[in-house]
């Protein structure tokens, strides 16, 4: 496991990722269950709610890592949420106009919308 080898000191990293582990090998016994169970509503309810589980605890993990990663002293988008990029300016913005609008201006959107086809 990735989690546990590259970033086993990191606890709260390890626990959702083991978690994860063990709601997946879960979710594939409940699937077998469902079908050998001819489609039982106990048994596909718990495999449906074990989903969810999985859904869960894996949106955890990657917001924990996401964080971790924010937090960390050479990332890319600081804590702030403003992006360094070198040169100073974004790859988005460079070469938009002075307004940062990209794009027609509203008088020439306008006037390119009255010129429509006219048939």
């Amino acid at each position: 496991m990735y989690v546990r080898t590259r970033h086993g000191s990191r606890r709260e990293l390890v626990r959702p990722a083991t978690l994860l582990v063990a709601l997946v090998a879960a979710q594939i016994m409940l699937g077998a269950f469902v079908v050998w169970s001819a489609l039982q509503p106990i048994v596909n309810t718990i495999h449906v709610v074990n989903g969810a589980l999985v859904l869960g605890t894996s949106l955890v993990l990657t917001l924990r890592t996401y964080h971790s990663g924010m937090m960390a002293a050479g990332s890319r988008v600081p804590l702030d949420g403003t992006p360094r990029f070198a040169g100073g300016s974004s790859p988005v913005t460079r070469g938009l106009p002075a307004d940062g609008h990209a794009g027609l201006s509203s008088a020439s959107a306008r006037s390119a919308v009255g010129k429509g086809s006219a048939a």
